[in-house]
């Protein structure tokens, strides 16, 4: 690798890097954040500090990635870290829950760093260089997310949350620098539309989607009818506009439509990990281990190290062995750390070992499924094409969130702290057994699109 193209990996890597970060911080500022508001809101409303970033970054990926062909990579990739950097400097000085749910949503803006930095990679680096500087990318959002838990832990541990968002802000502006200076401007396409029937569709129905699954099932079944209703109209839209932000056409492309089914299911395997995982490490009780969120991000953090060391071999080794070969792989290990987590989670040392398998196997699939992506569709197309494959996986990620958080929730005891204090409802070993099982049986759907894969 060139130095031009190490100066390139390591601007957009640490974009993704802080990206990631920021947000993981939050996991632990939670119960700090709603003892400050002196419990006056449910925890099904506190967990909109996270859906709502979600819920942003589902509804704005694809329209970012469009921008980013019709007026320049580098411009909307500016423009997105921008809107990142404002929002973050002033989320740590918000002590209203309406205004920090707000800006929470609009760093949201800041997930197009992700559909913009792959496109980017496929144009500038060497092509047999791409599947590498993929993988380095992709183990960011695994490294990111494992950081931001220990040293957000760490933040609130010796101060306070706000100060989480404080201590991050010169390194999103130093972020914004080496972007100015380091990311080559690309001539901007002026022909593209942005097609705005499809980009309002798109995010109608992803934003019923998203808030569908954060509700009660009774409630959340109209919600994701309505989203069903408005998807089939985009479709409808998509397939008949000249110039659409989603190329329906190309889904008959076999590798193009394995890859985004298989970014979705990486996706809801991949957020399946993290709260049944967090609650075990930390809750009190019989069946977990009450360590605080610094210990357990420090169990966590070997995750993120296979992660970092697998994505670039896997990337490196592209050109050379199957793409088919590595999903298979990559979903057998998943398959097998997930059914070893759910009966034997009793030793932290147990744990960490079937967490490598799980890293391991989900950094494979990661490097594999966006490089059978962007090797199966033109250039023109590639910065749009992985924002819907981007998409894809958030979506994914909300689904696995909902359905932990659901498993986690419908399988609980009273766990009674002291003779005098009011009982706290948390999971029992069933849970923690069905949220790790769920994961194992979403990992053959991986593998089993995988197979139908020519590449």
């Amino acid at each position: 690798m060139n130095p031009y193209e190490k100066r390139l990996l390591f601007t957009l890597s640490f974009t993704a890097f802080l990206v990631m970060y920021t947000e993981a911080m939050m996991i632990p500022a939670l119960p700090q954040i709603l003892a400050e508001l002196n419990y006056t809101i449910t925890s099904s409303s506190l967990a909109w500090i996270i859906t709502s970033y979600l819920l942003v970054a589902t509804t704005t990926m694809a329209l970012l990635a469009k921008m980013g062909e019709k007026y320049g990579k580098k411009n909307i990739l500016m423009l997105s870290l921008f809107v990142y950097l404002v929002s973050v400097s002033l989320s740590g000085f918000q002590t209203i829950y309406t205004n920090l749910i707000i800006l929470r949503g609009i760093q949201g803006i800041g997930a197009g760093v992700f559909p913009i930095s792959y496109a980017i990679i496929s144009d500038q680096f060497d092509k047999k260089k791409v599947g590498m500087a993929q993988g380095v990318l992709s183990s960011m959002f695994a490294l990111g997310a494992s950081i931001g838990i220990i040293g957000g832990a760490f933040i609130d541990f010796i101060s306070n949350w706000q100060w989480s968002y404080h201590t991050i802000i010169p390194f999103v502006l130093l972020d914004f620098i080496l972007v100015v200076i380091f990311i080559p401007k690309d001539a901007p396409n002026k022909e593209v539309k942005l097609d705005a029937p499809g980009i309002a569709t798109l995010g109608l129905s992803l934003f019923f989607f998203v808030y569908g699954l954060s509700l009660k099932i009774n409630i959340a079944v109209t919600y994701l009818f309505i989203s069903l209703i408005i998807f089939v109209l985009f479709i409808l839209i998509e397939w008949i506009t000249e110039n659409p932000i989603a190329d329906l056409k190309i889904l008959k492309n076999r590798e193009v439509m394995i890859a985004n089914l298989t970014a979705f299911f990486i996706g809801v395997v991949q957020f399946e990990f993290y709260q049944p995982v967090v609650l075990k490490l930390t809750n009190p009780g019989q069946y977990s281990f009450n360590l605080n969120y610094i210990q357990a991000g420090l169990v966590i953090l070997p995750y993120s190290l296979i992660m970092l060391l697998v994505s670039p071999i896997v990337g490196m080794k592209l050109n050379k062995i199957r793409k088919r070969t590595f999903l298979v792989l990559g979903a057998l290990l998943i398959f097998v750390g997930y059914l070893g987590i759910s009966l034997f989670n009793g030793f932290l040392l147990v744990i960490i070992a079937w967490e490598l398998f799980i890293s391991a196997g989900l950094a494979i699939d990661l490097v594999a499924s966006i490089n059978l992506l962007t090797t199966s569709v033109s250039k023109d197309i590639v910065s749009s094409s992985t924002g819907i494959n981007m998409i894809a996986r958030t979506a994914g990620g909300v689904v696995g969130g909902t359905i932990s958080g659901y498993i986690l929730t419908s399988y609980i005891y009273y766990y009674h702290f002291n003779i005098n204090a009011i009982p706290l409802l948390l999971p029992n070993s069933h849970a923690y057994f069905l949220a790790f099982f769920a994961s194992s049986m979403v990992s053959l759907l991986i593998l089993l699109t995988s197979l139908f894969s020519k590449k």
